[in-house]
């Protein structure tokens, strides 16, 4: 079976990156899980414990674990529904472009009629629209909803 090596989601790095940006963590659609070992109380260290059993209403079979570590990530579809597509301003309207080599711009004309824009390419569409976010939400253009 071929592995797929295709980005889904934020890295836990990205993540933590846009958990700063003051994002807030309920507007993630992904999840990572990990589990570490941990001090039960006695001075040992043991592996989380895993209580799985089998539910015959639903044929499937359901589990808790103990000490699960959970980290937010965000997929594309939801980083882009998170960045305002249009943004309007007492002096300009930006425009969000993506093109198909996944730079992400705004764009916008001033008052004398001259286009301007603000890219972010740096070969990587996660990156691109994590810088993205920084930038609106530094310009004061995103939507306050979202952030923690």
């Amino acid at each position: 079976m071929k592995r797929l090596t295709s980005q889904i989601a934020t890295s836990p790095n990205q993540a933590k990156y846009l958990i700063t940006l003051g994002i807030s963590p309920e507007t993630a659609d992904f999840r990572y899980e990990s589990w570490n070992e941990f001090n039960d109380g006695s001075g040992k260290w043991s592996k989380p414990k895993l209580n799985i059993g089998f539910n015959p209403e639903s044929s499937a079979f359901m589990g808790t674990c103990t000490n699960v570590i959970e980290t937010p990530a965000w997929s594309l579809s939801q980083i882009l529904h998170l960045l305002p597509k249009w943004v309007t301003n007492p002096t300009v309207d930006l425009i969000l472009n993506i093109d198909f080599s996944f730079d992400i711009s705004y764009r916008w004309r001033d008052n004398r009629d001259i286009s301007n824009y603000v890219t972010f390419d740096k070969g990587d569409i996660f990156i691109n629209a994590c810088d993205a976010l920084e930038w609106v939400i530094q310009q004061g253009f995103f939507n306050k909803g979202y952030l923690a």
